[in-house]
């Protein structure tokens, strides 16, 4: 489906570059739909990821915020980051807690990321939305990132746990 769409929204740009007009008319755009409909009656894999909408977004944080589970804050918060930022996981994992800076005007934090996957690496500053920022709150709270001495300057997605040892403390006794 995926190639058919392709390619009819190609004929349709040549079609305007030459003059001519738009040959994309009821009967096809009711074909396309019809053809997109057996796909997903028939469950054909198209290759093509599926879409995380701010739908699917809402569902998982409506499922996990009131959790005490370190892992689940966390996780609500690298997914939320990676939904408004678009950073690949690696780059999500990366983020110190350095690169979070607050702003008390907008009761949002600002978040500086190197940019490595380009031939020129790069800076980039995205200013999370208050709810995304409410979330990376909340961990950053959950984990106390106080002691700097020890933690340096610590990672913000940390593992939960590490084979030998916690990373960050845990509150369960």
């Amino acid at each position: 489906m995926a190639t058919i769409s392709h390619f009819i929204a190609c004929l349709s740009s040549v079609n305007s570059s030459l003059g001519f007009p738009d040959f994309r008319n009821v009967l096809i755009k009711a074909l396309v739909q019809v053809w997109r409909a057996r796909e997903n009656e028939k469950k054909i894999v198209t290759g093509q990821a599926l879409p995380f909408l701010i739908s699917d977004l809402n569902i998982l944080r409506r499922s996990l915020h009131k959790s005490d589970d370190l892992r689940d804050i966390r996780d609500l918060a690298m997914i939320w980051v990676g939904f408004e930022t678009l950073l690949r996981n690696v780059e999500i994992r990366r983020i110190k807690t350095g690169d979070l800076k607050w702003q008390n005007d907008t009761s949002c934090y600002l978040l500086d990321v190197m940019r490595t996957k380009t031939n020129l690496s790069s800076n980039l500053t995205f200013q999370l939305s208050p709810q995304c920022s409410q979330h990376i709150r909340q961990l950053i709270e959950t984990v106390e990132y106080t002691d700097t001495e020890n933690f340096g300057a610590p990672f913000s997605f940390s593992a939960c746990e590490h084979p030998y040892k916690p990373i960050f403390p845990t509150h369960q006794q």
